[in-house]
Order: structure tokens, then C-alpha cells, then sequence
């Protein structure tokens, strides 16, 4: 299920602002983290950021007026609005946030879709605000187990392509964008995640729509052995990488290696538990 929610530049516009609202079923230098080893340096390649904000548990993003606050502040001034960011997810903004996820979006000139990750109730929607800044060119979502949903869209995403020497030194950087297959998703039971792998399951679903599909999510810790181990199980191709590990959930990334690389992670506090994981991949 998706809320799409687009606000166009209120300032260009002279503070006129559209809004629209659908509702659908269905690496710059390494960073710190986990970083690739054992291969050979490649002469070039792209890198792009995606924050991921979470507290990493089972409770909401926003709780407190400080808490919206903060992340106000971070994608407002840290990130500039537009400017330093192109794909910024805020896990468990929830249905009830949707003032508050347009409030970001005028504030920051960008615009967003709610992912829905669990219906918790027929009128209580648990999920993730995606912001991007260029229309996406589809939007869809797949049930994945009891009350779960793979969510996806083709945003464009902005990044940098670089040379490197021999030492893997950047040389040469040239901004790029490119358009990609991106999905979300938070699993909390195994019943989940048999639904999403599987010969049948989900994730052949939409891997079958895009083999270059990446999909940044977060599982339960308990069960991101289970998952791995399904996604193989599914198609030895794919893998998927632990970013960061929190109180409850994992951030996770699922992809072919062939067609991504991951590049790690830096931690931005916010506030409280809040923190952005500023996560750097390339395309390839």
C-alpha cells in the first residue's frame, strides 16, 4: 500500500501547492561499517547515499515534537532539502505521521510516497516515508506473509562516478543519476519471510521484474539468519549484507553483487534513539 504525496516547490510556485494522494495494495571515500574484502580494486565506479532513519525497534519514528524537530533539522539543514540527498527513508513514520510527512515535504521540496510495511489494524498503518526529488516512474506492492507488504518504486538517485589509481585513490569524479529499482520492506515474523523466499515466493516475484532491483529493509534480529538463508535458497545469486544491528530490528540489503556494490554506512545521532544510517552503494 502506498500514500503517494506530492508537494510541488512552494517557494517557485509563489506558495501554491499541489497535492496528490493515492493509496495502491497489492560508494567518495569508504565509509565505517562493513566494507568488501577479498576483491580486486576495480579502476572506476559509482557511488550514491541512501539515509535509512530508525530507532531500530518496534516503536514509532516520531513520539515527541522534539523528536519531529530533529529530523526536521537533519533534512532540512544537514541535508540541505534537495541538495545533499536524492532517496531518504524515515522507517515507522506510520499512517498516523501523514501531516507531518507532508510538513517535511514542503519543508525540504521533495517528494515522497508511505510505504506500507504492516497493517496493524483496519485503521492502524505501519510503514516508511520514502522521500525522493523527481517524480518516480512506478510505484508497487506485494504481500509478503500475514499483514507484510514489499514495497517498491524507480526513483532517480544521484550519485558520483569516479576513477581510481592503483590504490583505489579517487581521481576523477563526475556527478551521475540513475534510475532504480528500489524496494522496501520490514519483517517480524517468520511467517514473513517464508512468503518472501521461496521458488514461488515474493522475492522471485520482484526479482523477476528487475534482476537489478536493491531493496534496503529491516528484519527482527532474531530472524536475519532465516532470512539469509532464504533469499539463497531462493536464488544463490543474491545475498543479503548486515548494515546495522539495533535494539530489535537489522538494516539489511538485498541484491546481485553483480549488479551492486556496497560501499558502508556512517551514523548520524538525531535524537534520542533516533539515528540516520547514511548508507553508501554503486551501481554497476
Amino acid at each position: 500500500m502506498f500514500f503517494n504525496v506530492f508537494v510541488m516547490n512552494m517557494r517557485y510556485l509563489k506558495a501554491i501547492a499541489l497535492f496528490s494522494a493515492a493509496v495502491f495494495f497489492a560508494g567518495c571515500s569508504e565509509k565505517g561499517g562493513e566494507t568488501p574484502g577479498g576483491e580486486d580494486k576495480p579502476s572506476n565506479r559509482s557511488i550514491a547515499e541512501i539515509q535509512f532513519v530508525s530507532r531500530l525497534t518496534d516503536g514509532t519514528l516520531v513520539g515527541t515534537d522534539g523528536d519531529f524537530s530533529s529530523i526536521n533539522d537533519y533534512m532540512v539543514n544537514t541535508l540541505k532539502g534537495r541538495k545533499e540527498a536524492s532517496l531518504t527513508l524515515l522507517d515507522r513514520m506510520d499512517g498516523a505521521q501523514v501531516k507531518k510527512i507532508m510538513d517535511l515535504s514542503v519543508n525540504t521540496y521533495r517528494w515522497n510516497t508511505f510505504a506500507l510495511n504492516r497493517m496493524a489494524s483496519a485503521s492502524v498503518y505501519e510503514g516508511s516515508a520514502v522521500f525522493f526529488n523527481n517524480p518516480a516512474s512506478s510505484v508497487a506492492s506485494y504481500s509478503s506473509g500475514n499483514g507484510s507488504y514489499v514495497c517498491g518504486l524507480v526513483p532517480s538517485v544521484a550519485g558520483k562516478y569516479q576513477k581510481l589509481d592503483a590504490d583505489g585513490n579517487v581521481i576523477s569524479s563526475n556527478d551521475v543519476t540513475s534510475d532504480i529499482n528500489f524496494y522496501t520492506v520490514r519483517f517480524s515474523s517468520e511467517d514473513q519471510i517464508n512468503a518472501f523466499g521461496g521458488a514461488s515466493g515474493t522475492m522471485m516475484t520482484i526479482k523477476q521484474a528487475a534482476r537489478n532491483m536493491i531493496l534496503i529493509g529491516t528484519v527482527k534480529n532474531s530472524l536475519f539468519d532465516k532470512l539469509s538463508g532464504a533469499v539463497t535458497a531462493a536464488d544463490s545469486a543474491y545475498n543479503v549484507k548486515e548494515i546495522a544491528k539495533g535494539k530489535d530490528y537489522t538494516i539489511f540489503m538485498l541484491s546481485n553483487s553483480r549488479f551492486w556494490n556496497y560501499y558502508g554506512y556512517e551514523e548520524v545521532p538525531l535524537a534520542g534513539d533516533i539515528v540516520s544510517y547514511e548508507i553508501s552503494v554503486g551501481w554497476k
